[in-house]
């Protein structure tokens, strides 16, 4: 698994628990969560920039992902759902370092299957693969 991966799941990981409790920043804790796991910098790094990103984009990202999902709220959407799009929302259109969406896509997906329900894989493909074509990303 690379460190990207590792990466987008601790950002997945806080953005989840924030929904709960907004008590640390991300770069709080990370530092916490890197000293008790010995999380590589480089990989703390990259996390805080998705979840900073997403917190600081929310406003703007979360209109895209509802205006991709015809049949659900987003009040509805389970909450590693929303969070998986919204990280990958993030990298597709707000990173300042963008990569190649098929990656993103394919990350978001396999991290659906891992965390997410039964569905969520499937989910996050048909809501992702909408927003990408819509954001004009290509498939490279």
């Amino acid at each position: 698994m690379g460190s990207r991966r590792v990466a987008r799941e601790l950002a997945l990981q806080y953005l989840f628990g924030y929904e709960f409790q907004s008590k640390f920043t991300p770069s709080e804790w990370l530092k916490q969560y890197s000293e008790d796991f010995q999380v590589d910098s480089e990989v703390a790094q990259f996390s805080q920039s998705l979840c900073e990103g997403v917190l600081k984009h929310k406003a703007e990202i979360d209109p895209v992902i509802q205006s991709h999902s015809a049949h659900w709220k987003i009040s509805r959407m389970s909450l590693v759902d929303i969070n998986i799009l919204r990280v990958a929302v993030f990298e597709m259109h707000f990173s300042p370092n963008p990569i190649a969406t098929k990656i993103i896509i394919n990350e978001a997906i396999d991290i659906a299957k891992l965390y997410g329900s039964i569905d969520s894989g499937s989910f996050v493909n048909g809501i992702i693969d909408q927003i990408a074509k819509s954001l004009g990303a290509v498939h490279p």
